[in-house]
């Protein structure tokens, strides 16, 4: 199966996770969070909670994904490893 958000297949592919229908919905959280209007942390903690409450194998992948919104909120053009590094 493949995923439906093209940011996360190389992450996930790095990180050895197998796509099934939980991750592709938690990943689906990652397009939530840059959508929404909420502030980029809380918009990222949402994000970290719904990936590992779906699939707590895949916690790796939240963290990586977690630093997009704060990208995105802050106009950068990829996102730094800030989250991630902290865990």
């Amino acid at each position: 199966m493949r995923p439906r958000s093209r940011f996360a297949t190389s992450p996930a592919e790095l990180l050895k996770l197998a796509w099934d229908d939980r991750l592709v919905s938690a990943v689906d959280h990652a397009d939530d969070a840059l959508q929404s209007g909420r502030p980029a942390s809380l918009a990222a903690v949402d994000l970290v909670s719904a990936i590992y409450a779906a699939r707590p194998d895949a916690e790796r992948l939240a963290w990586m994904l977690a630093d997009l919104p704060i990208a995105a909120r802050l106009k950068w053009d990829f996102a730094v490893s800030l989250l991630m590094a902290q865990r």
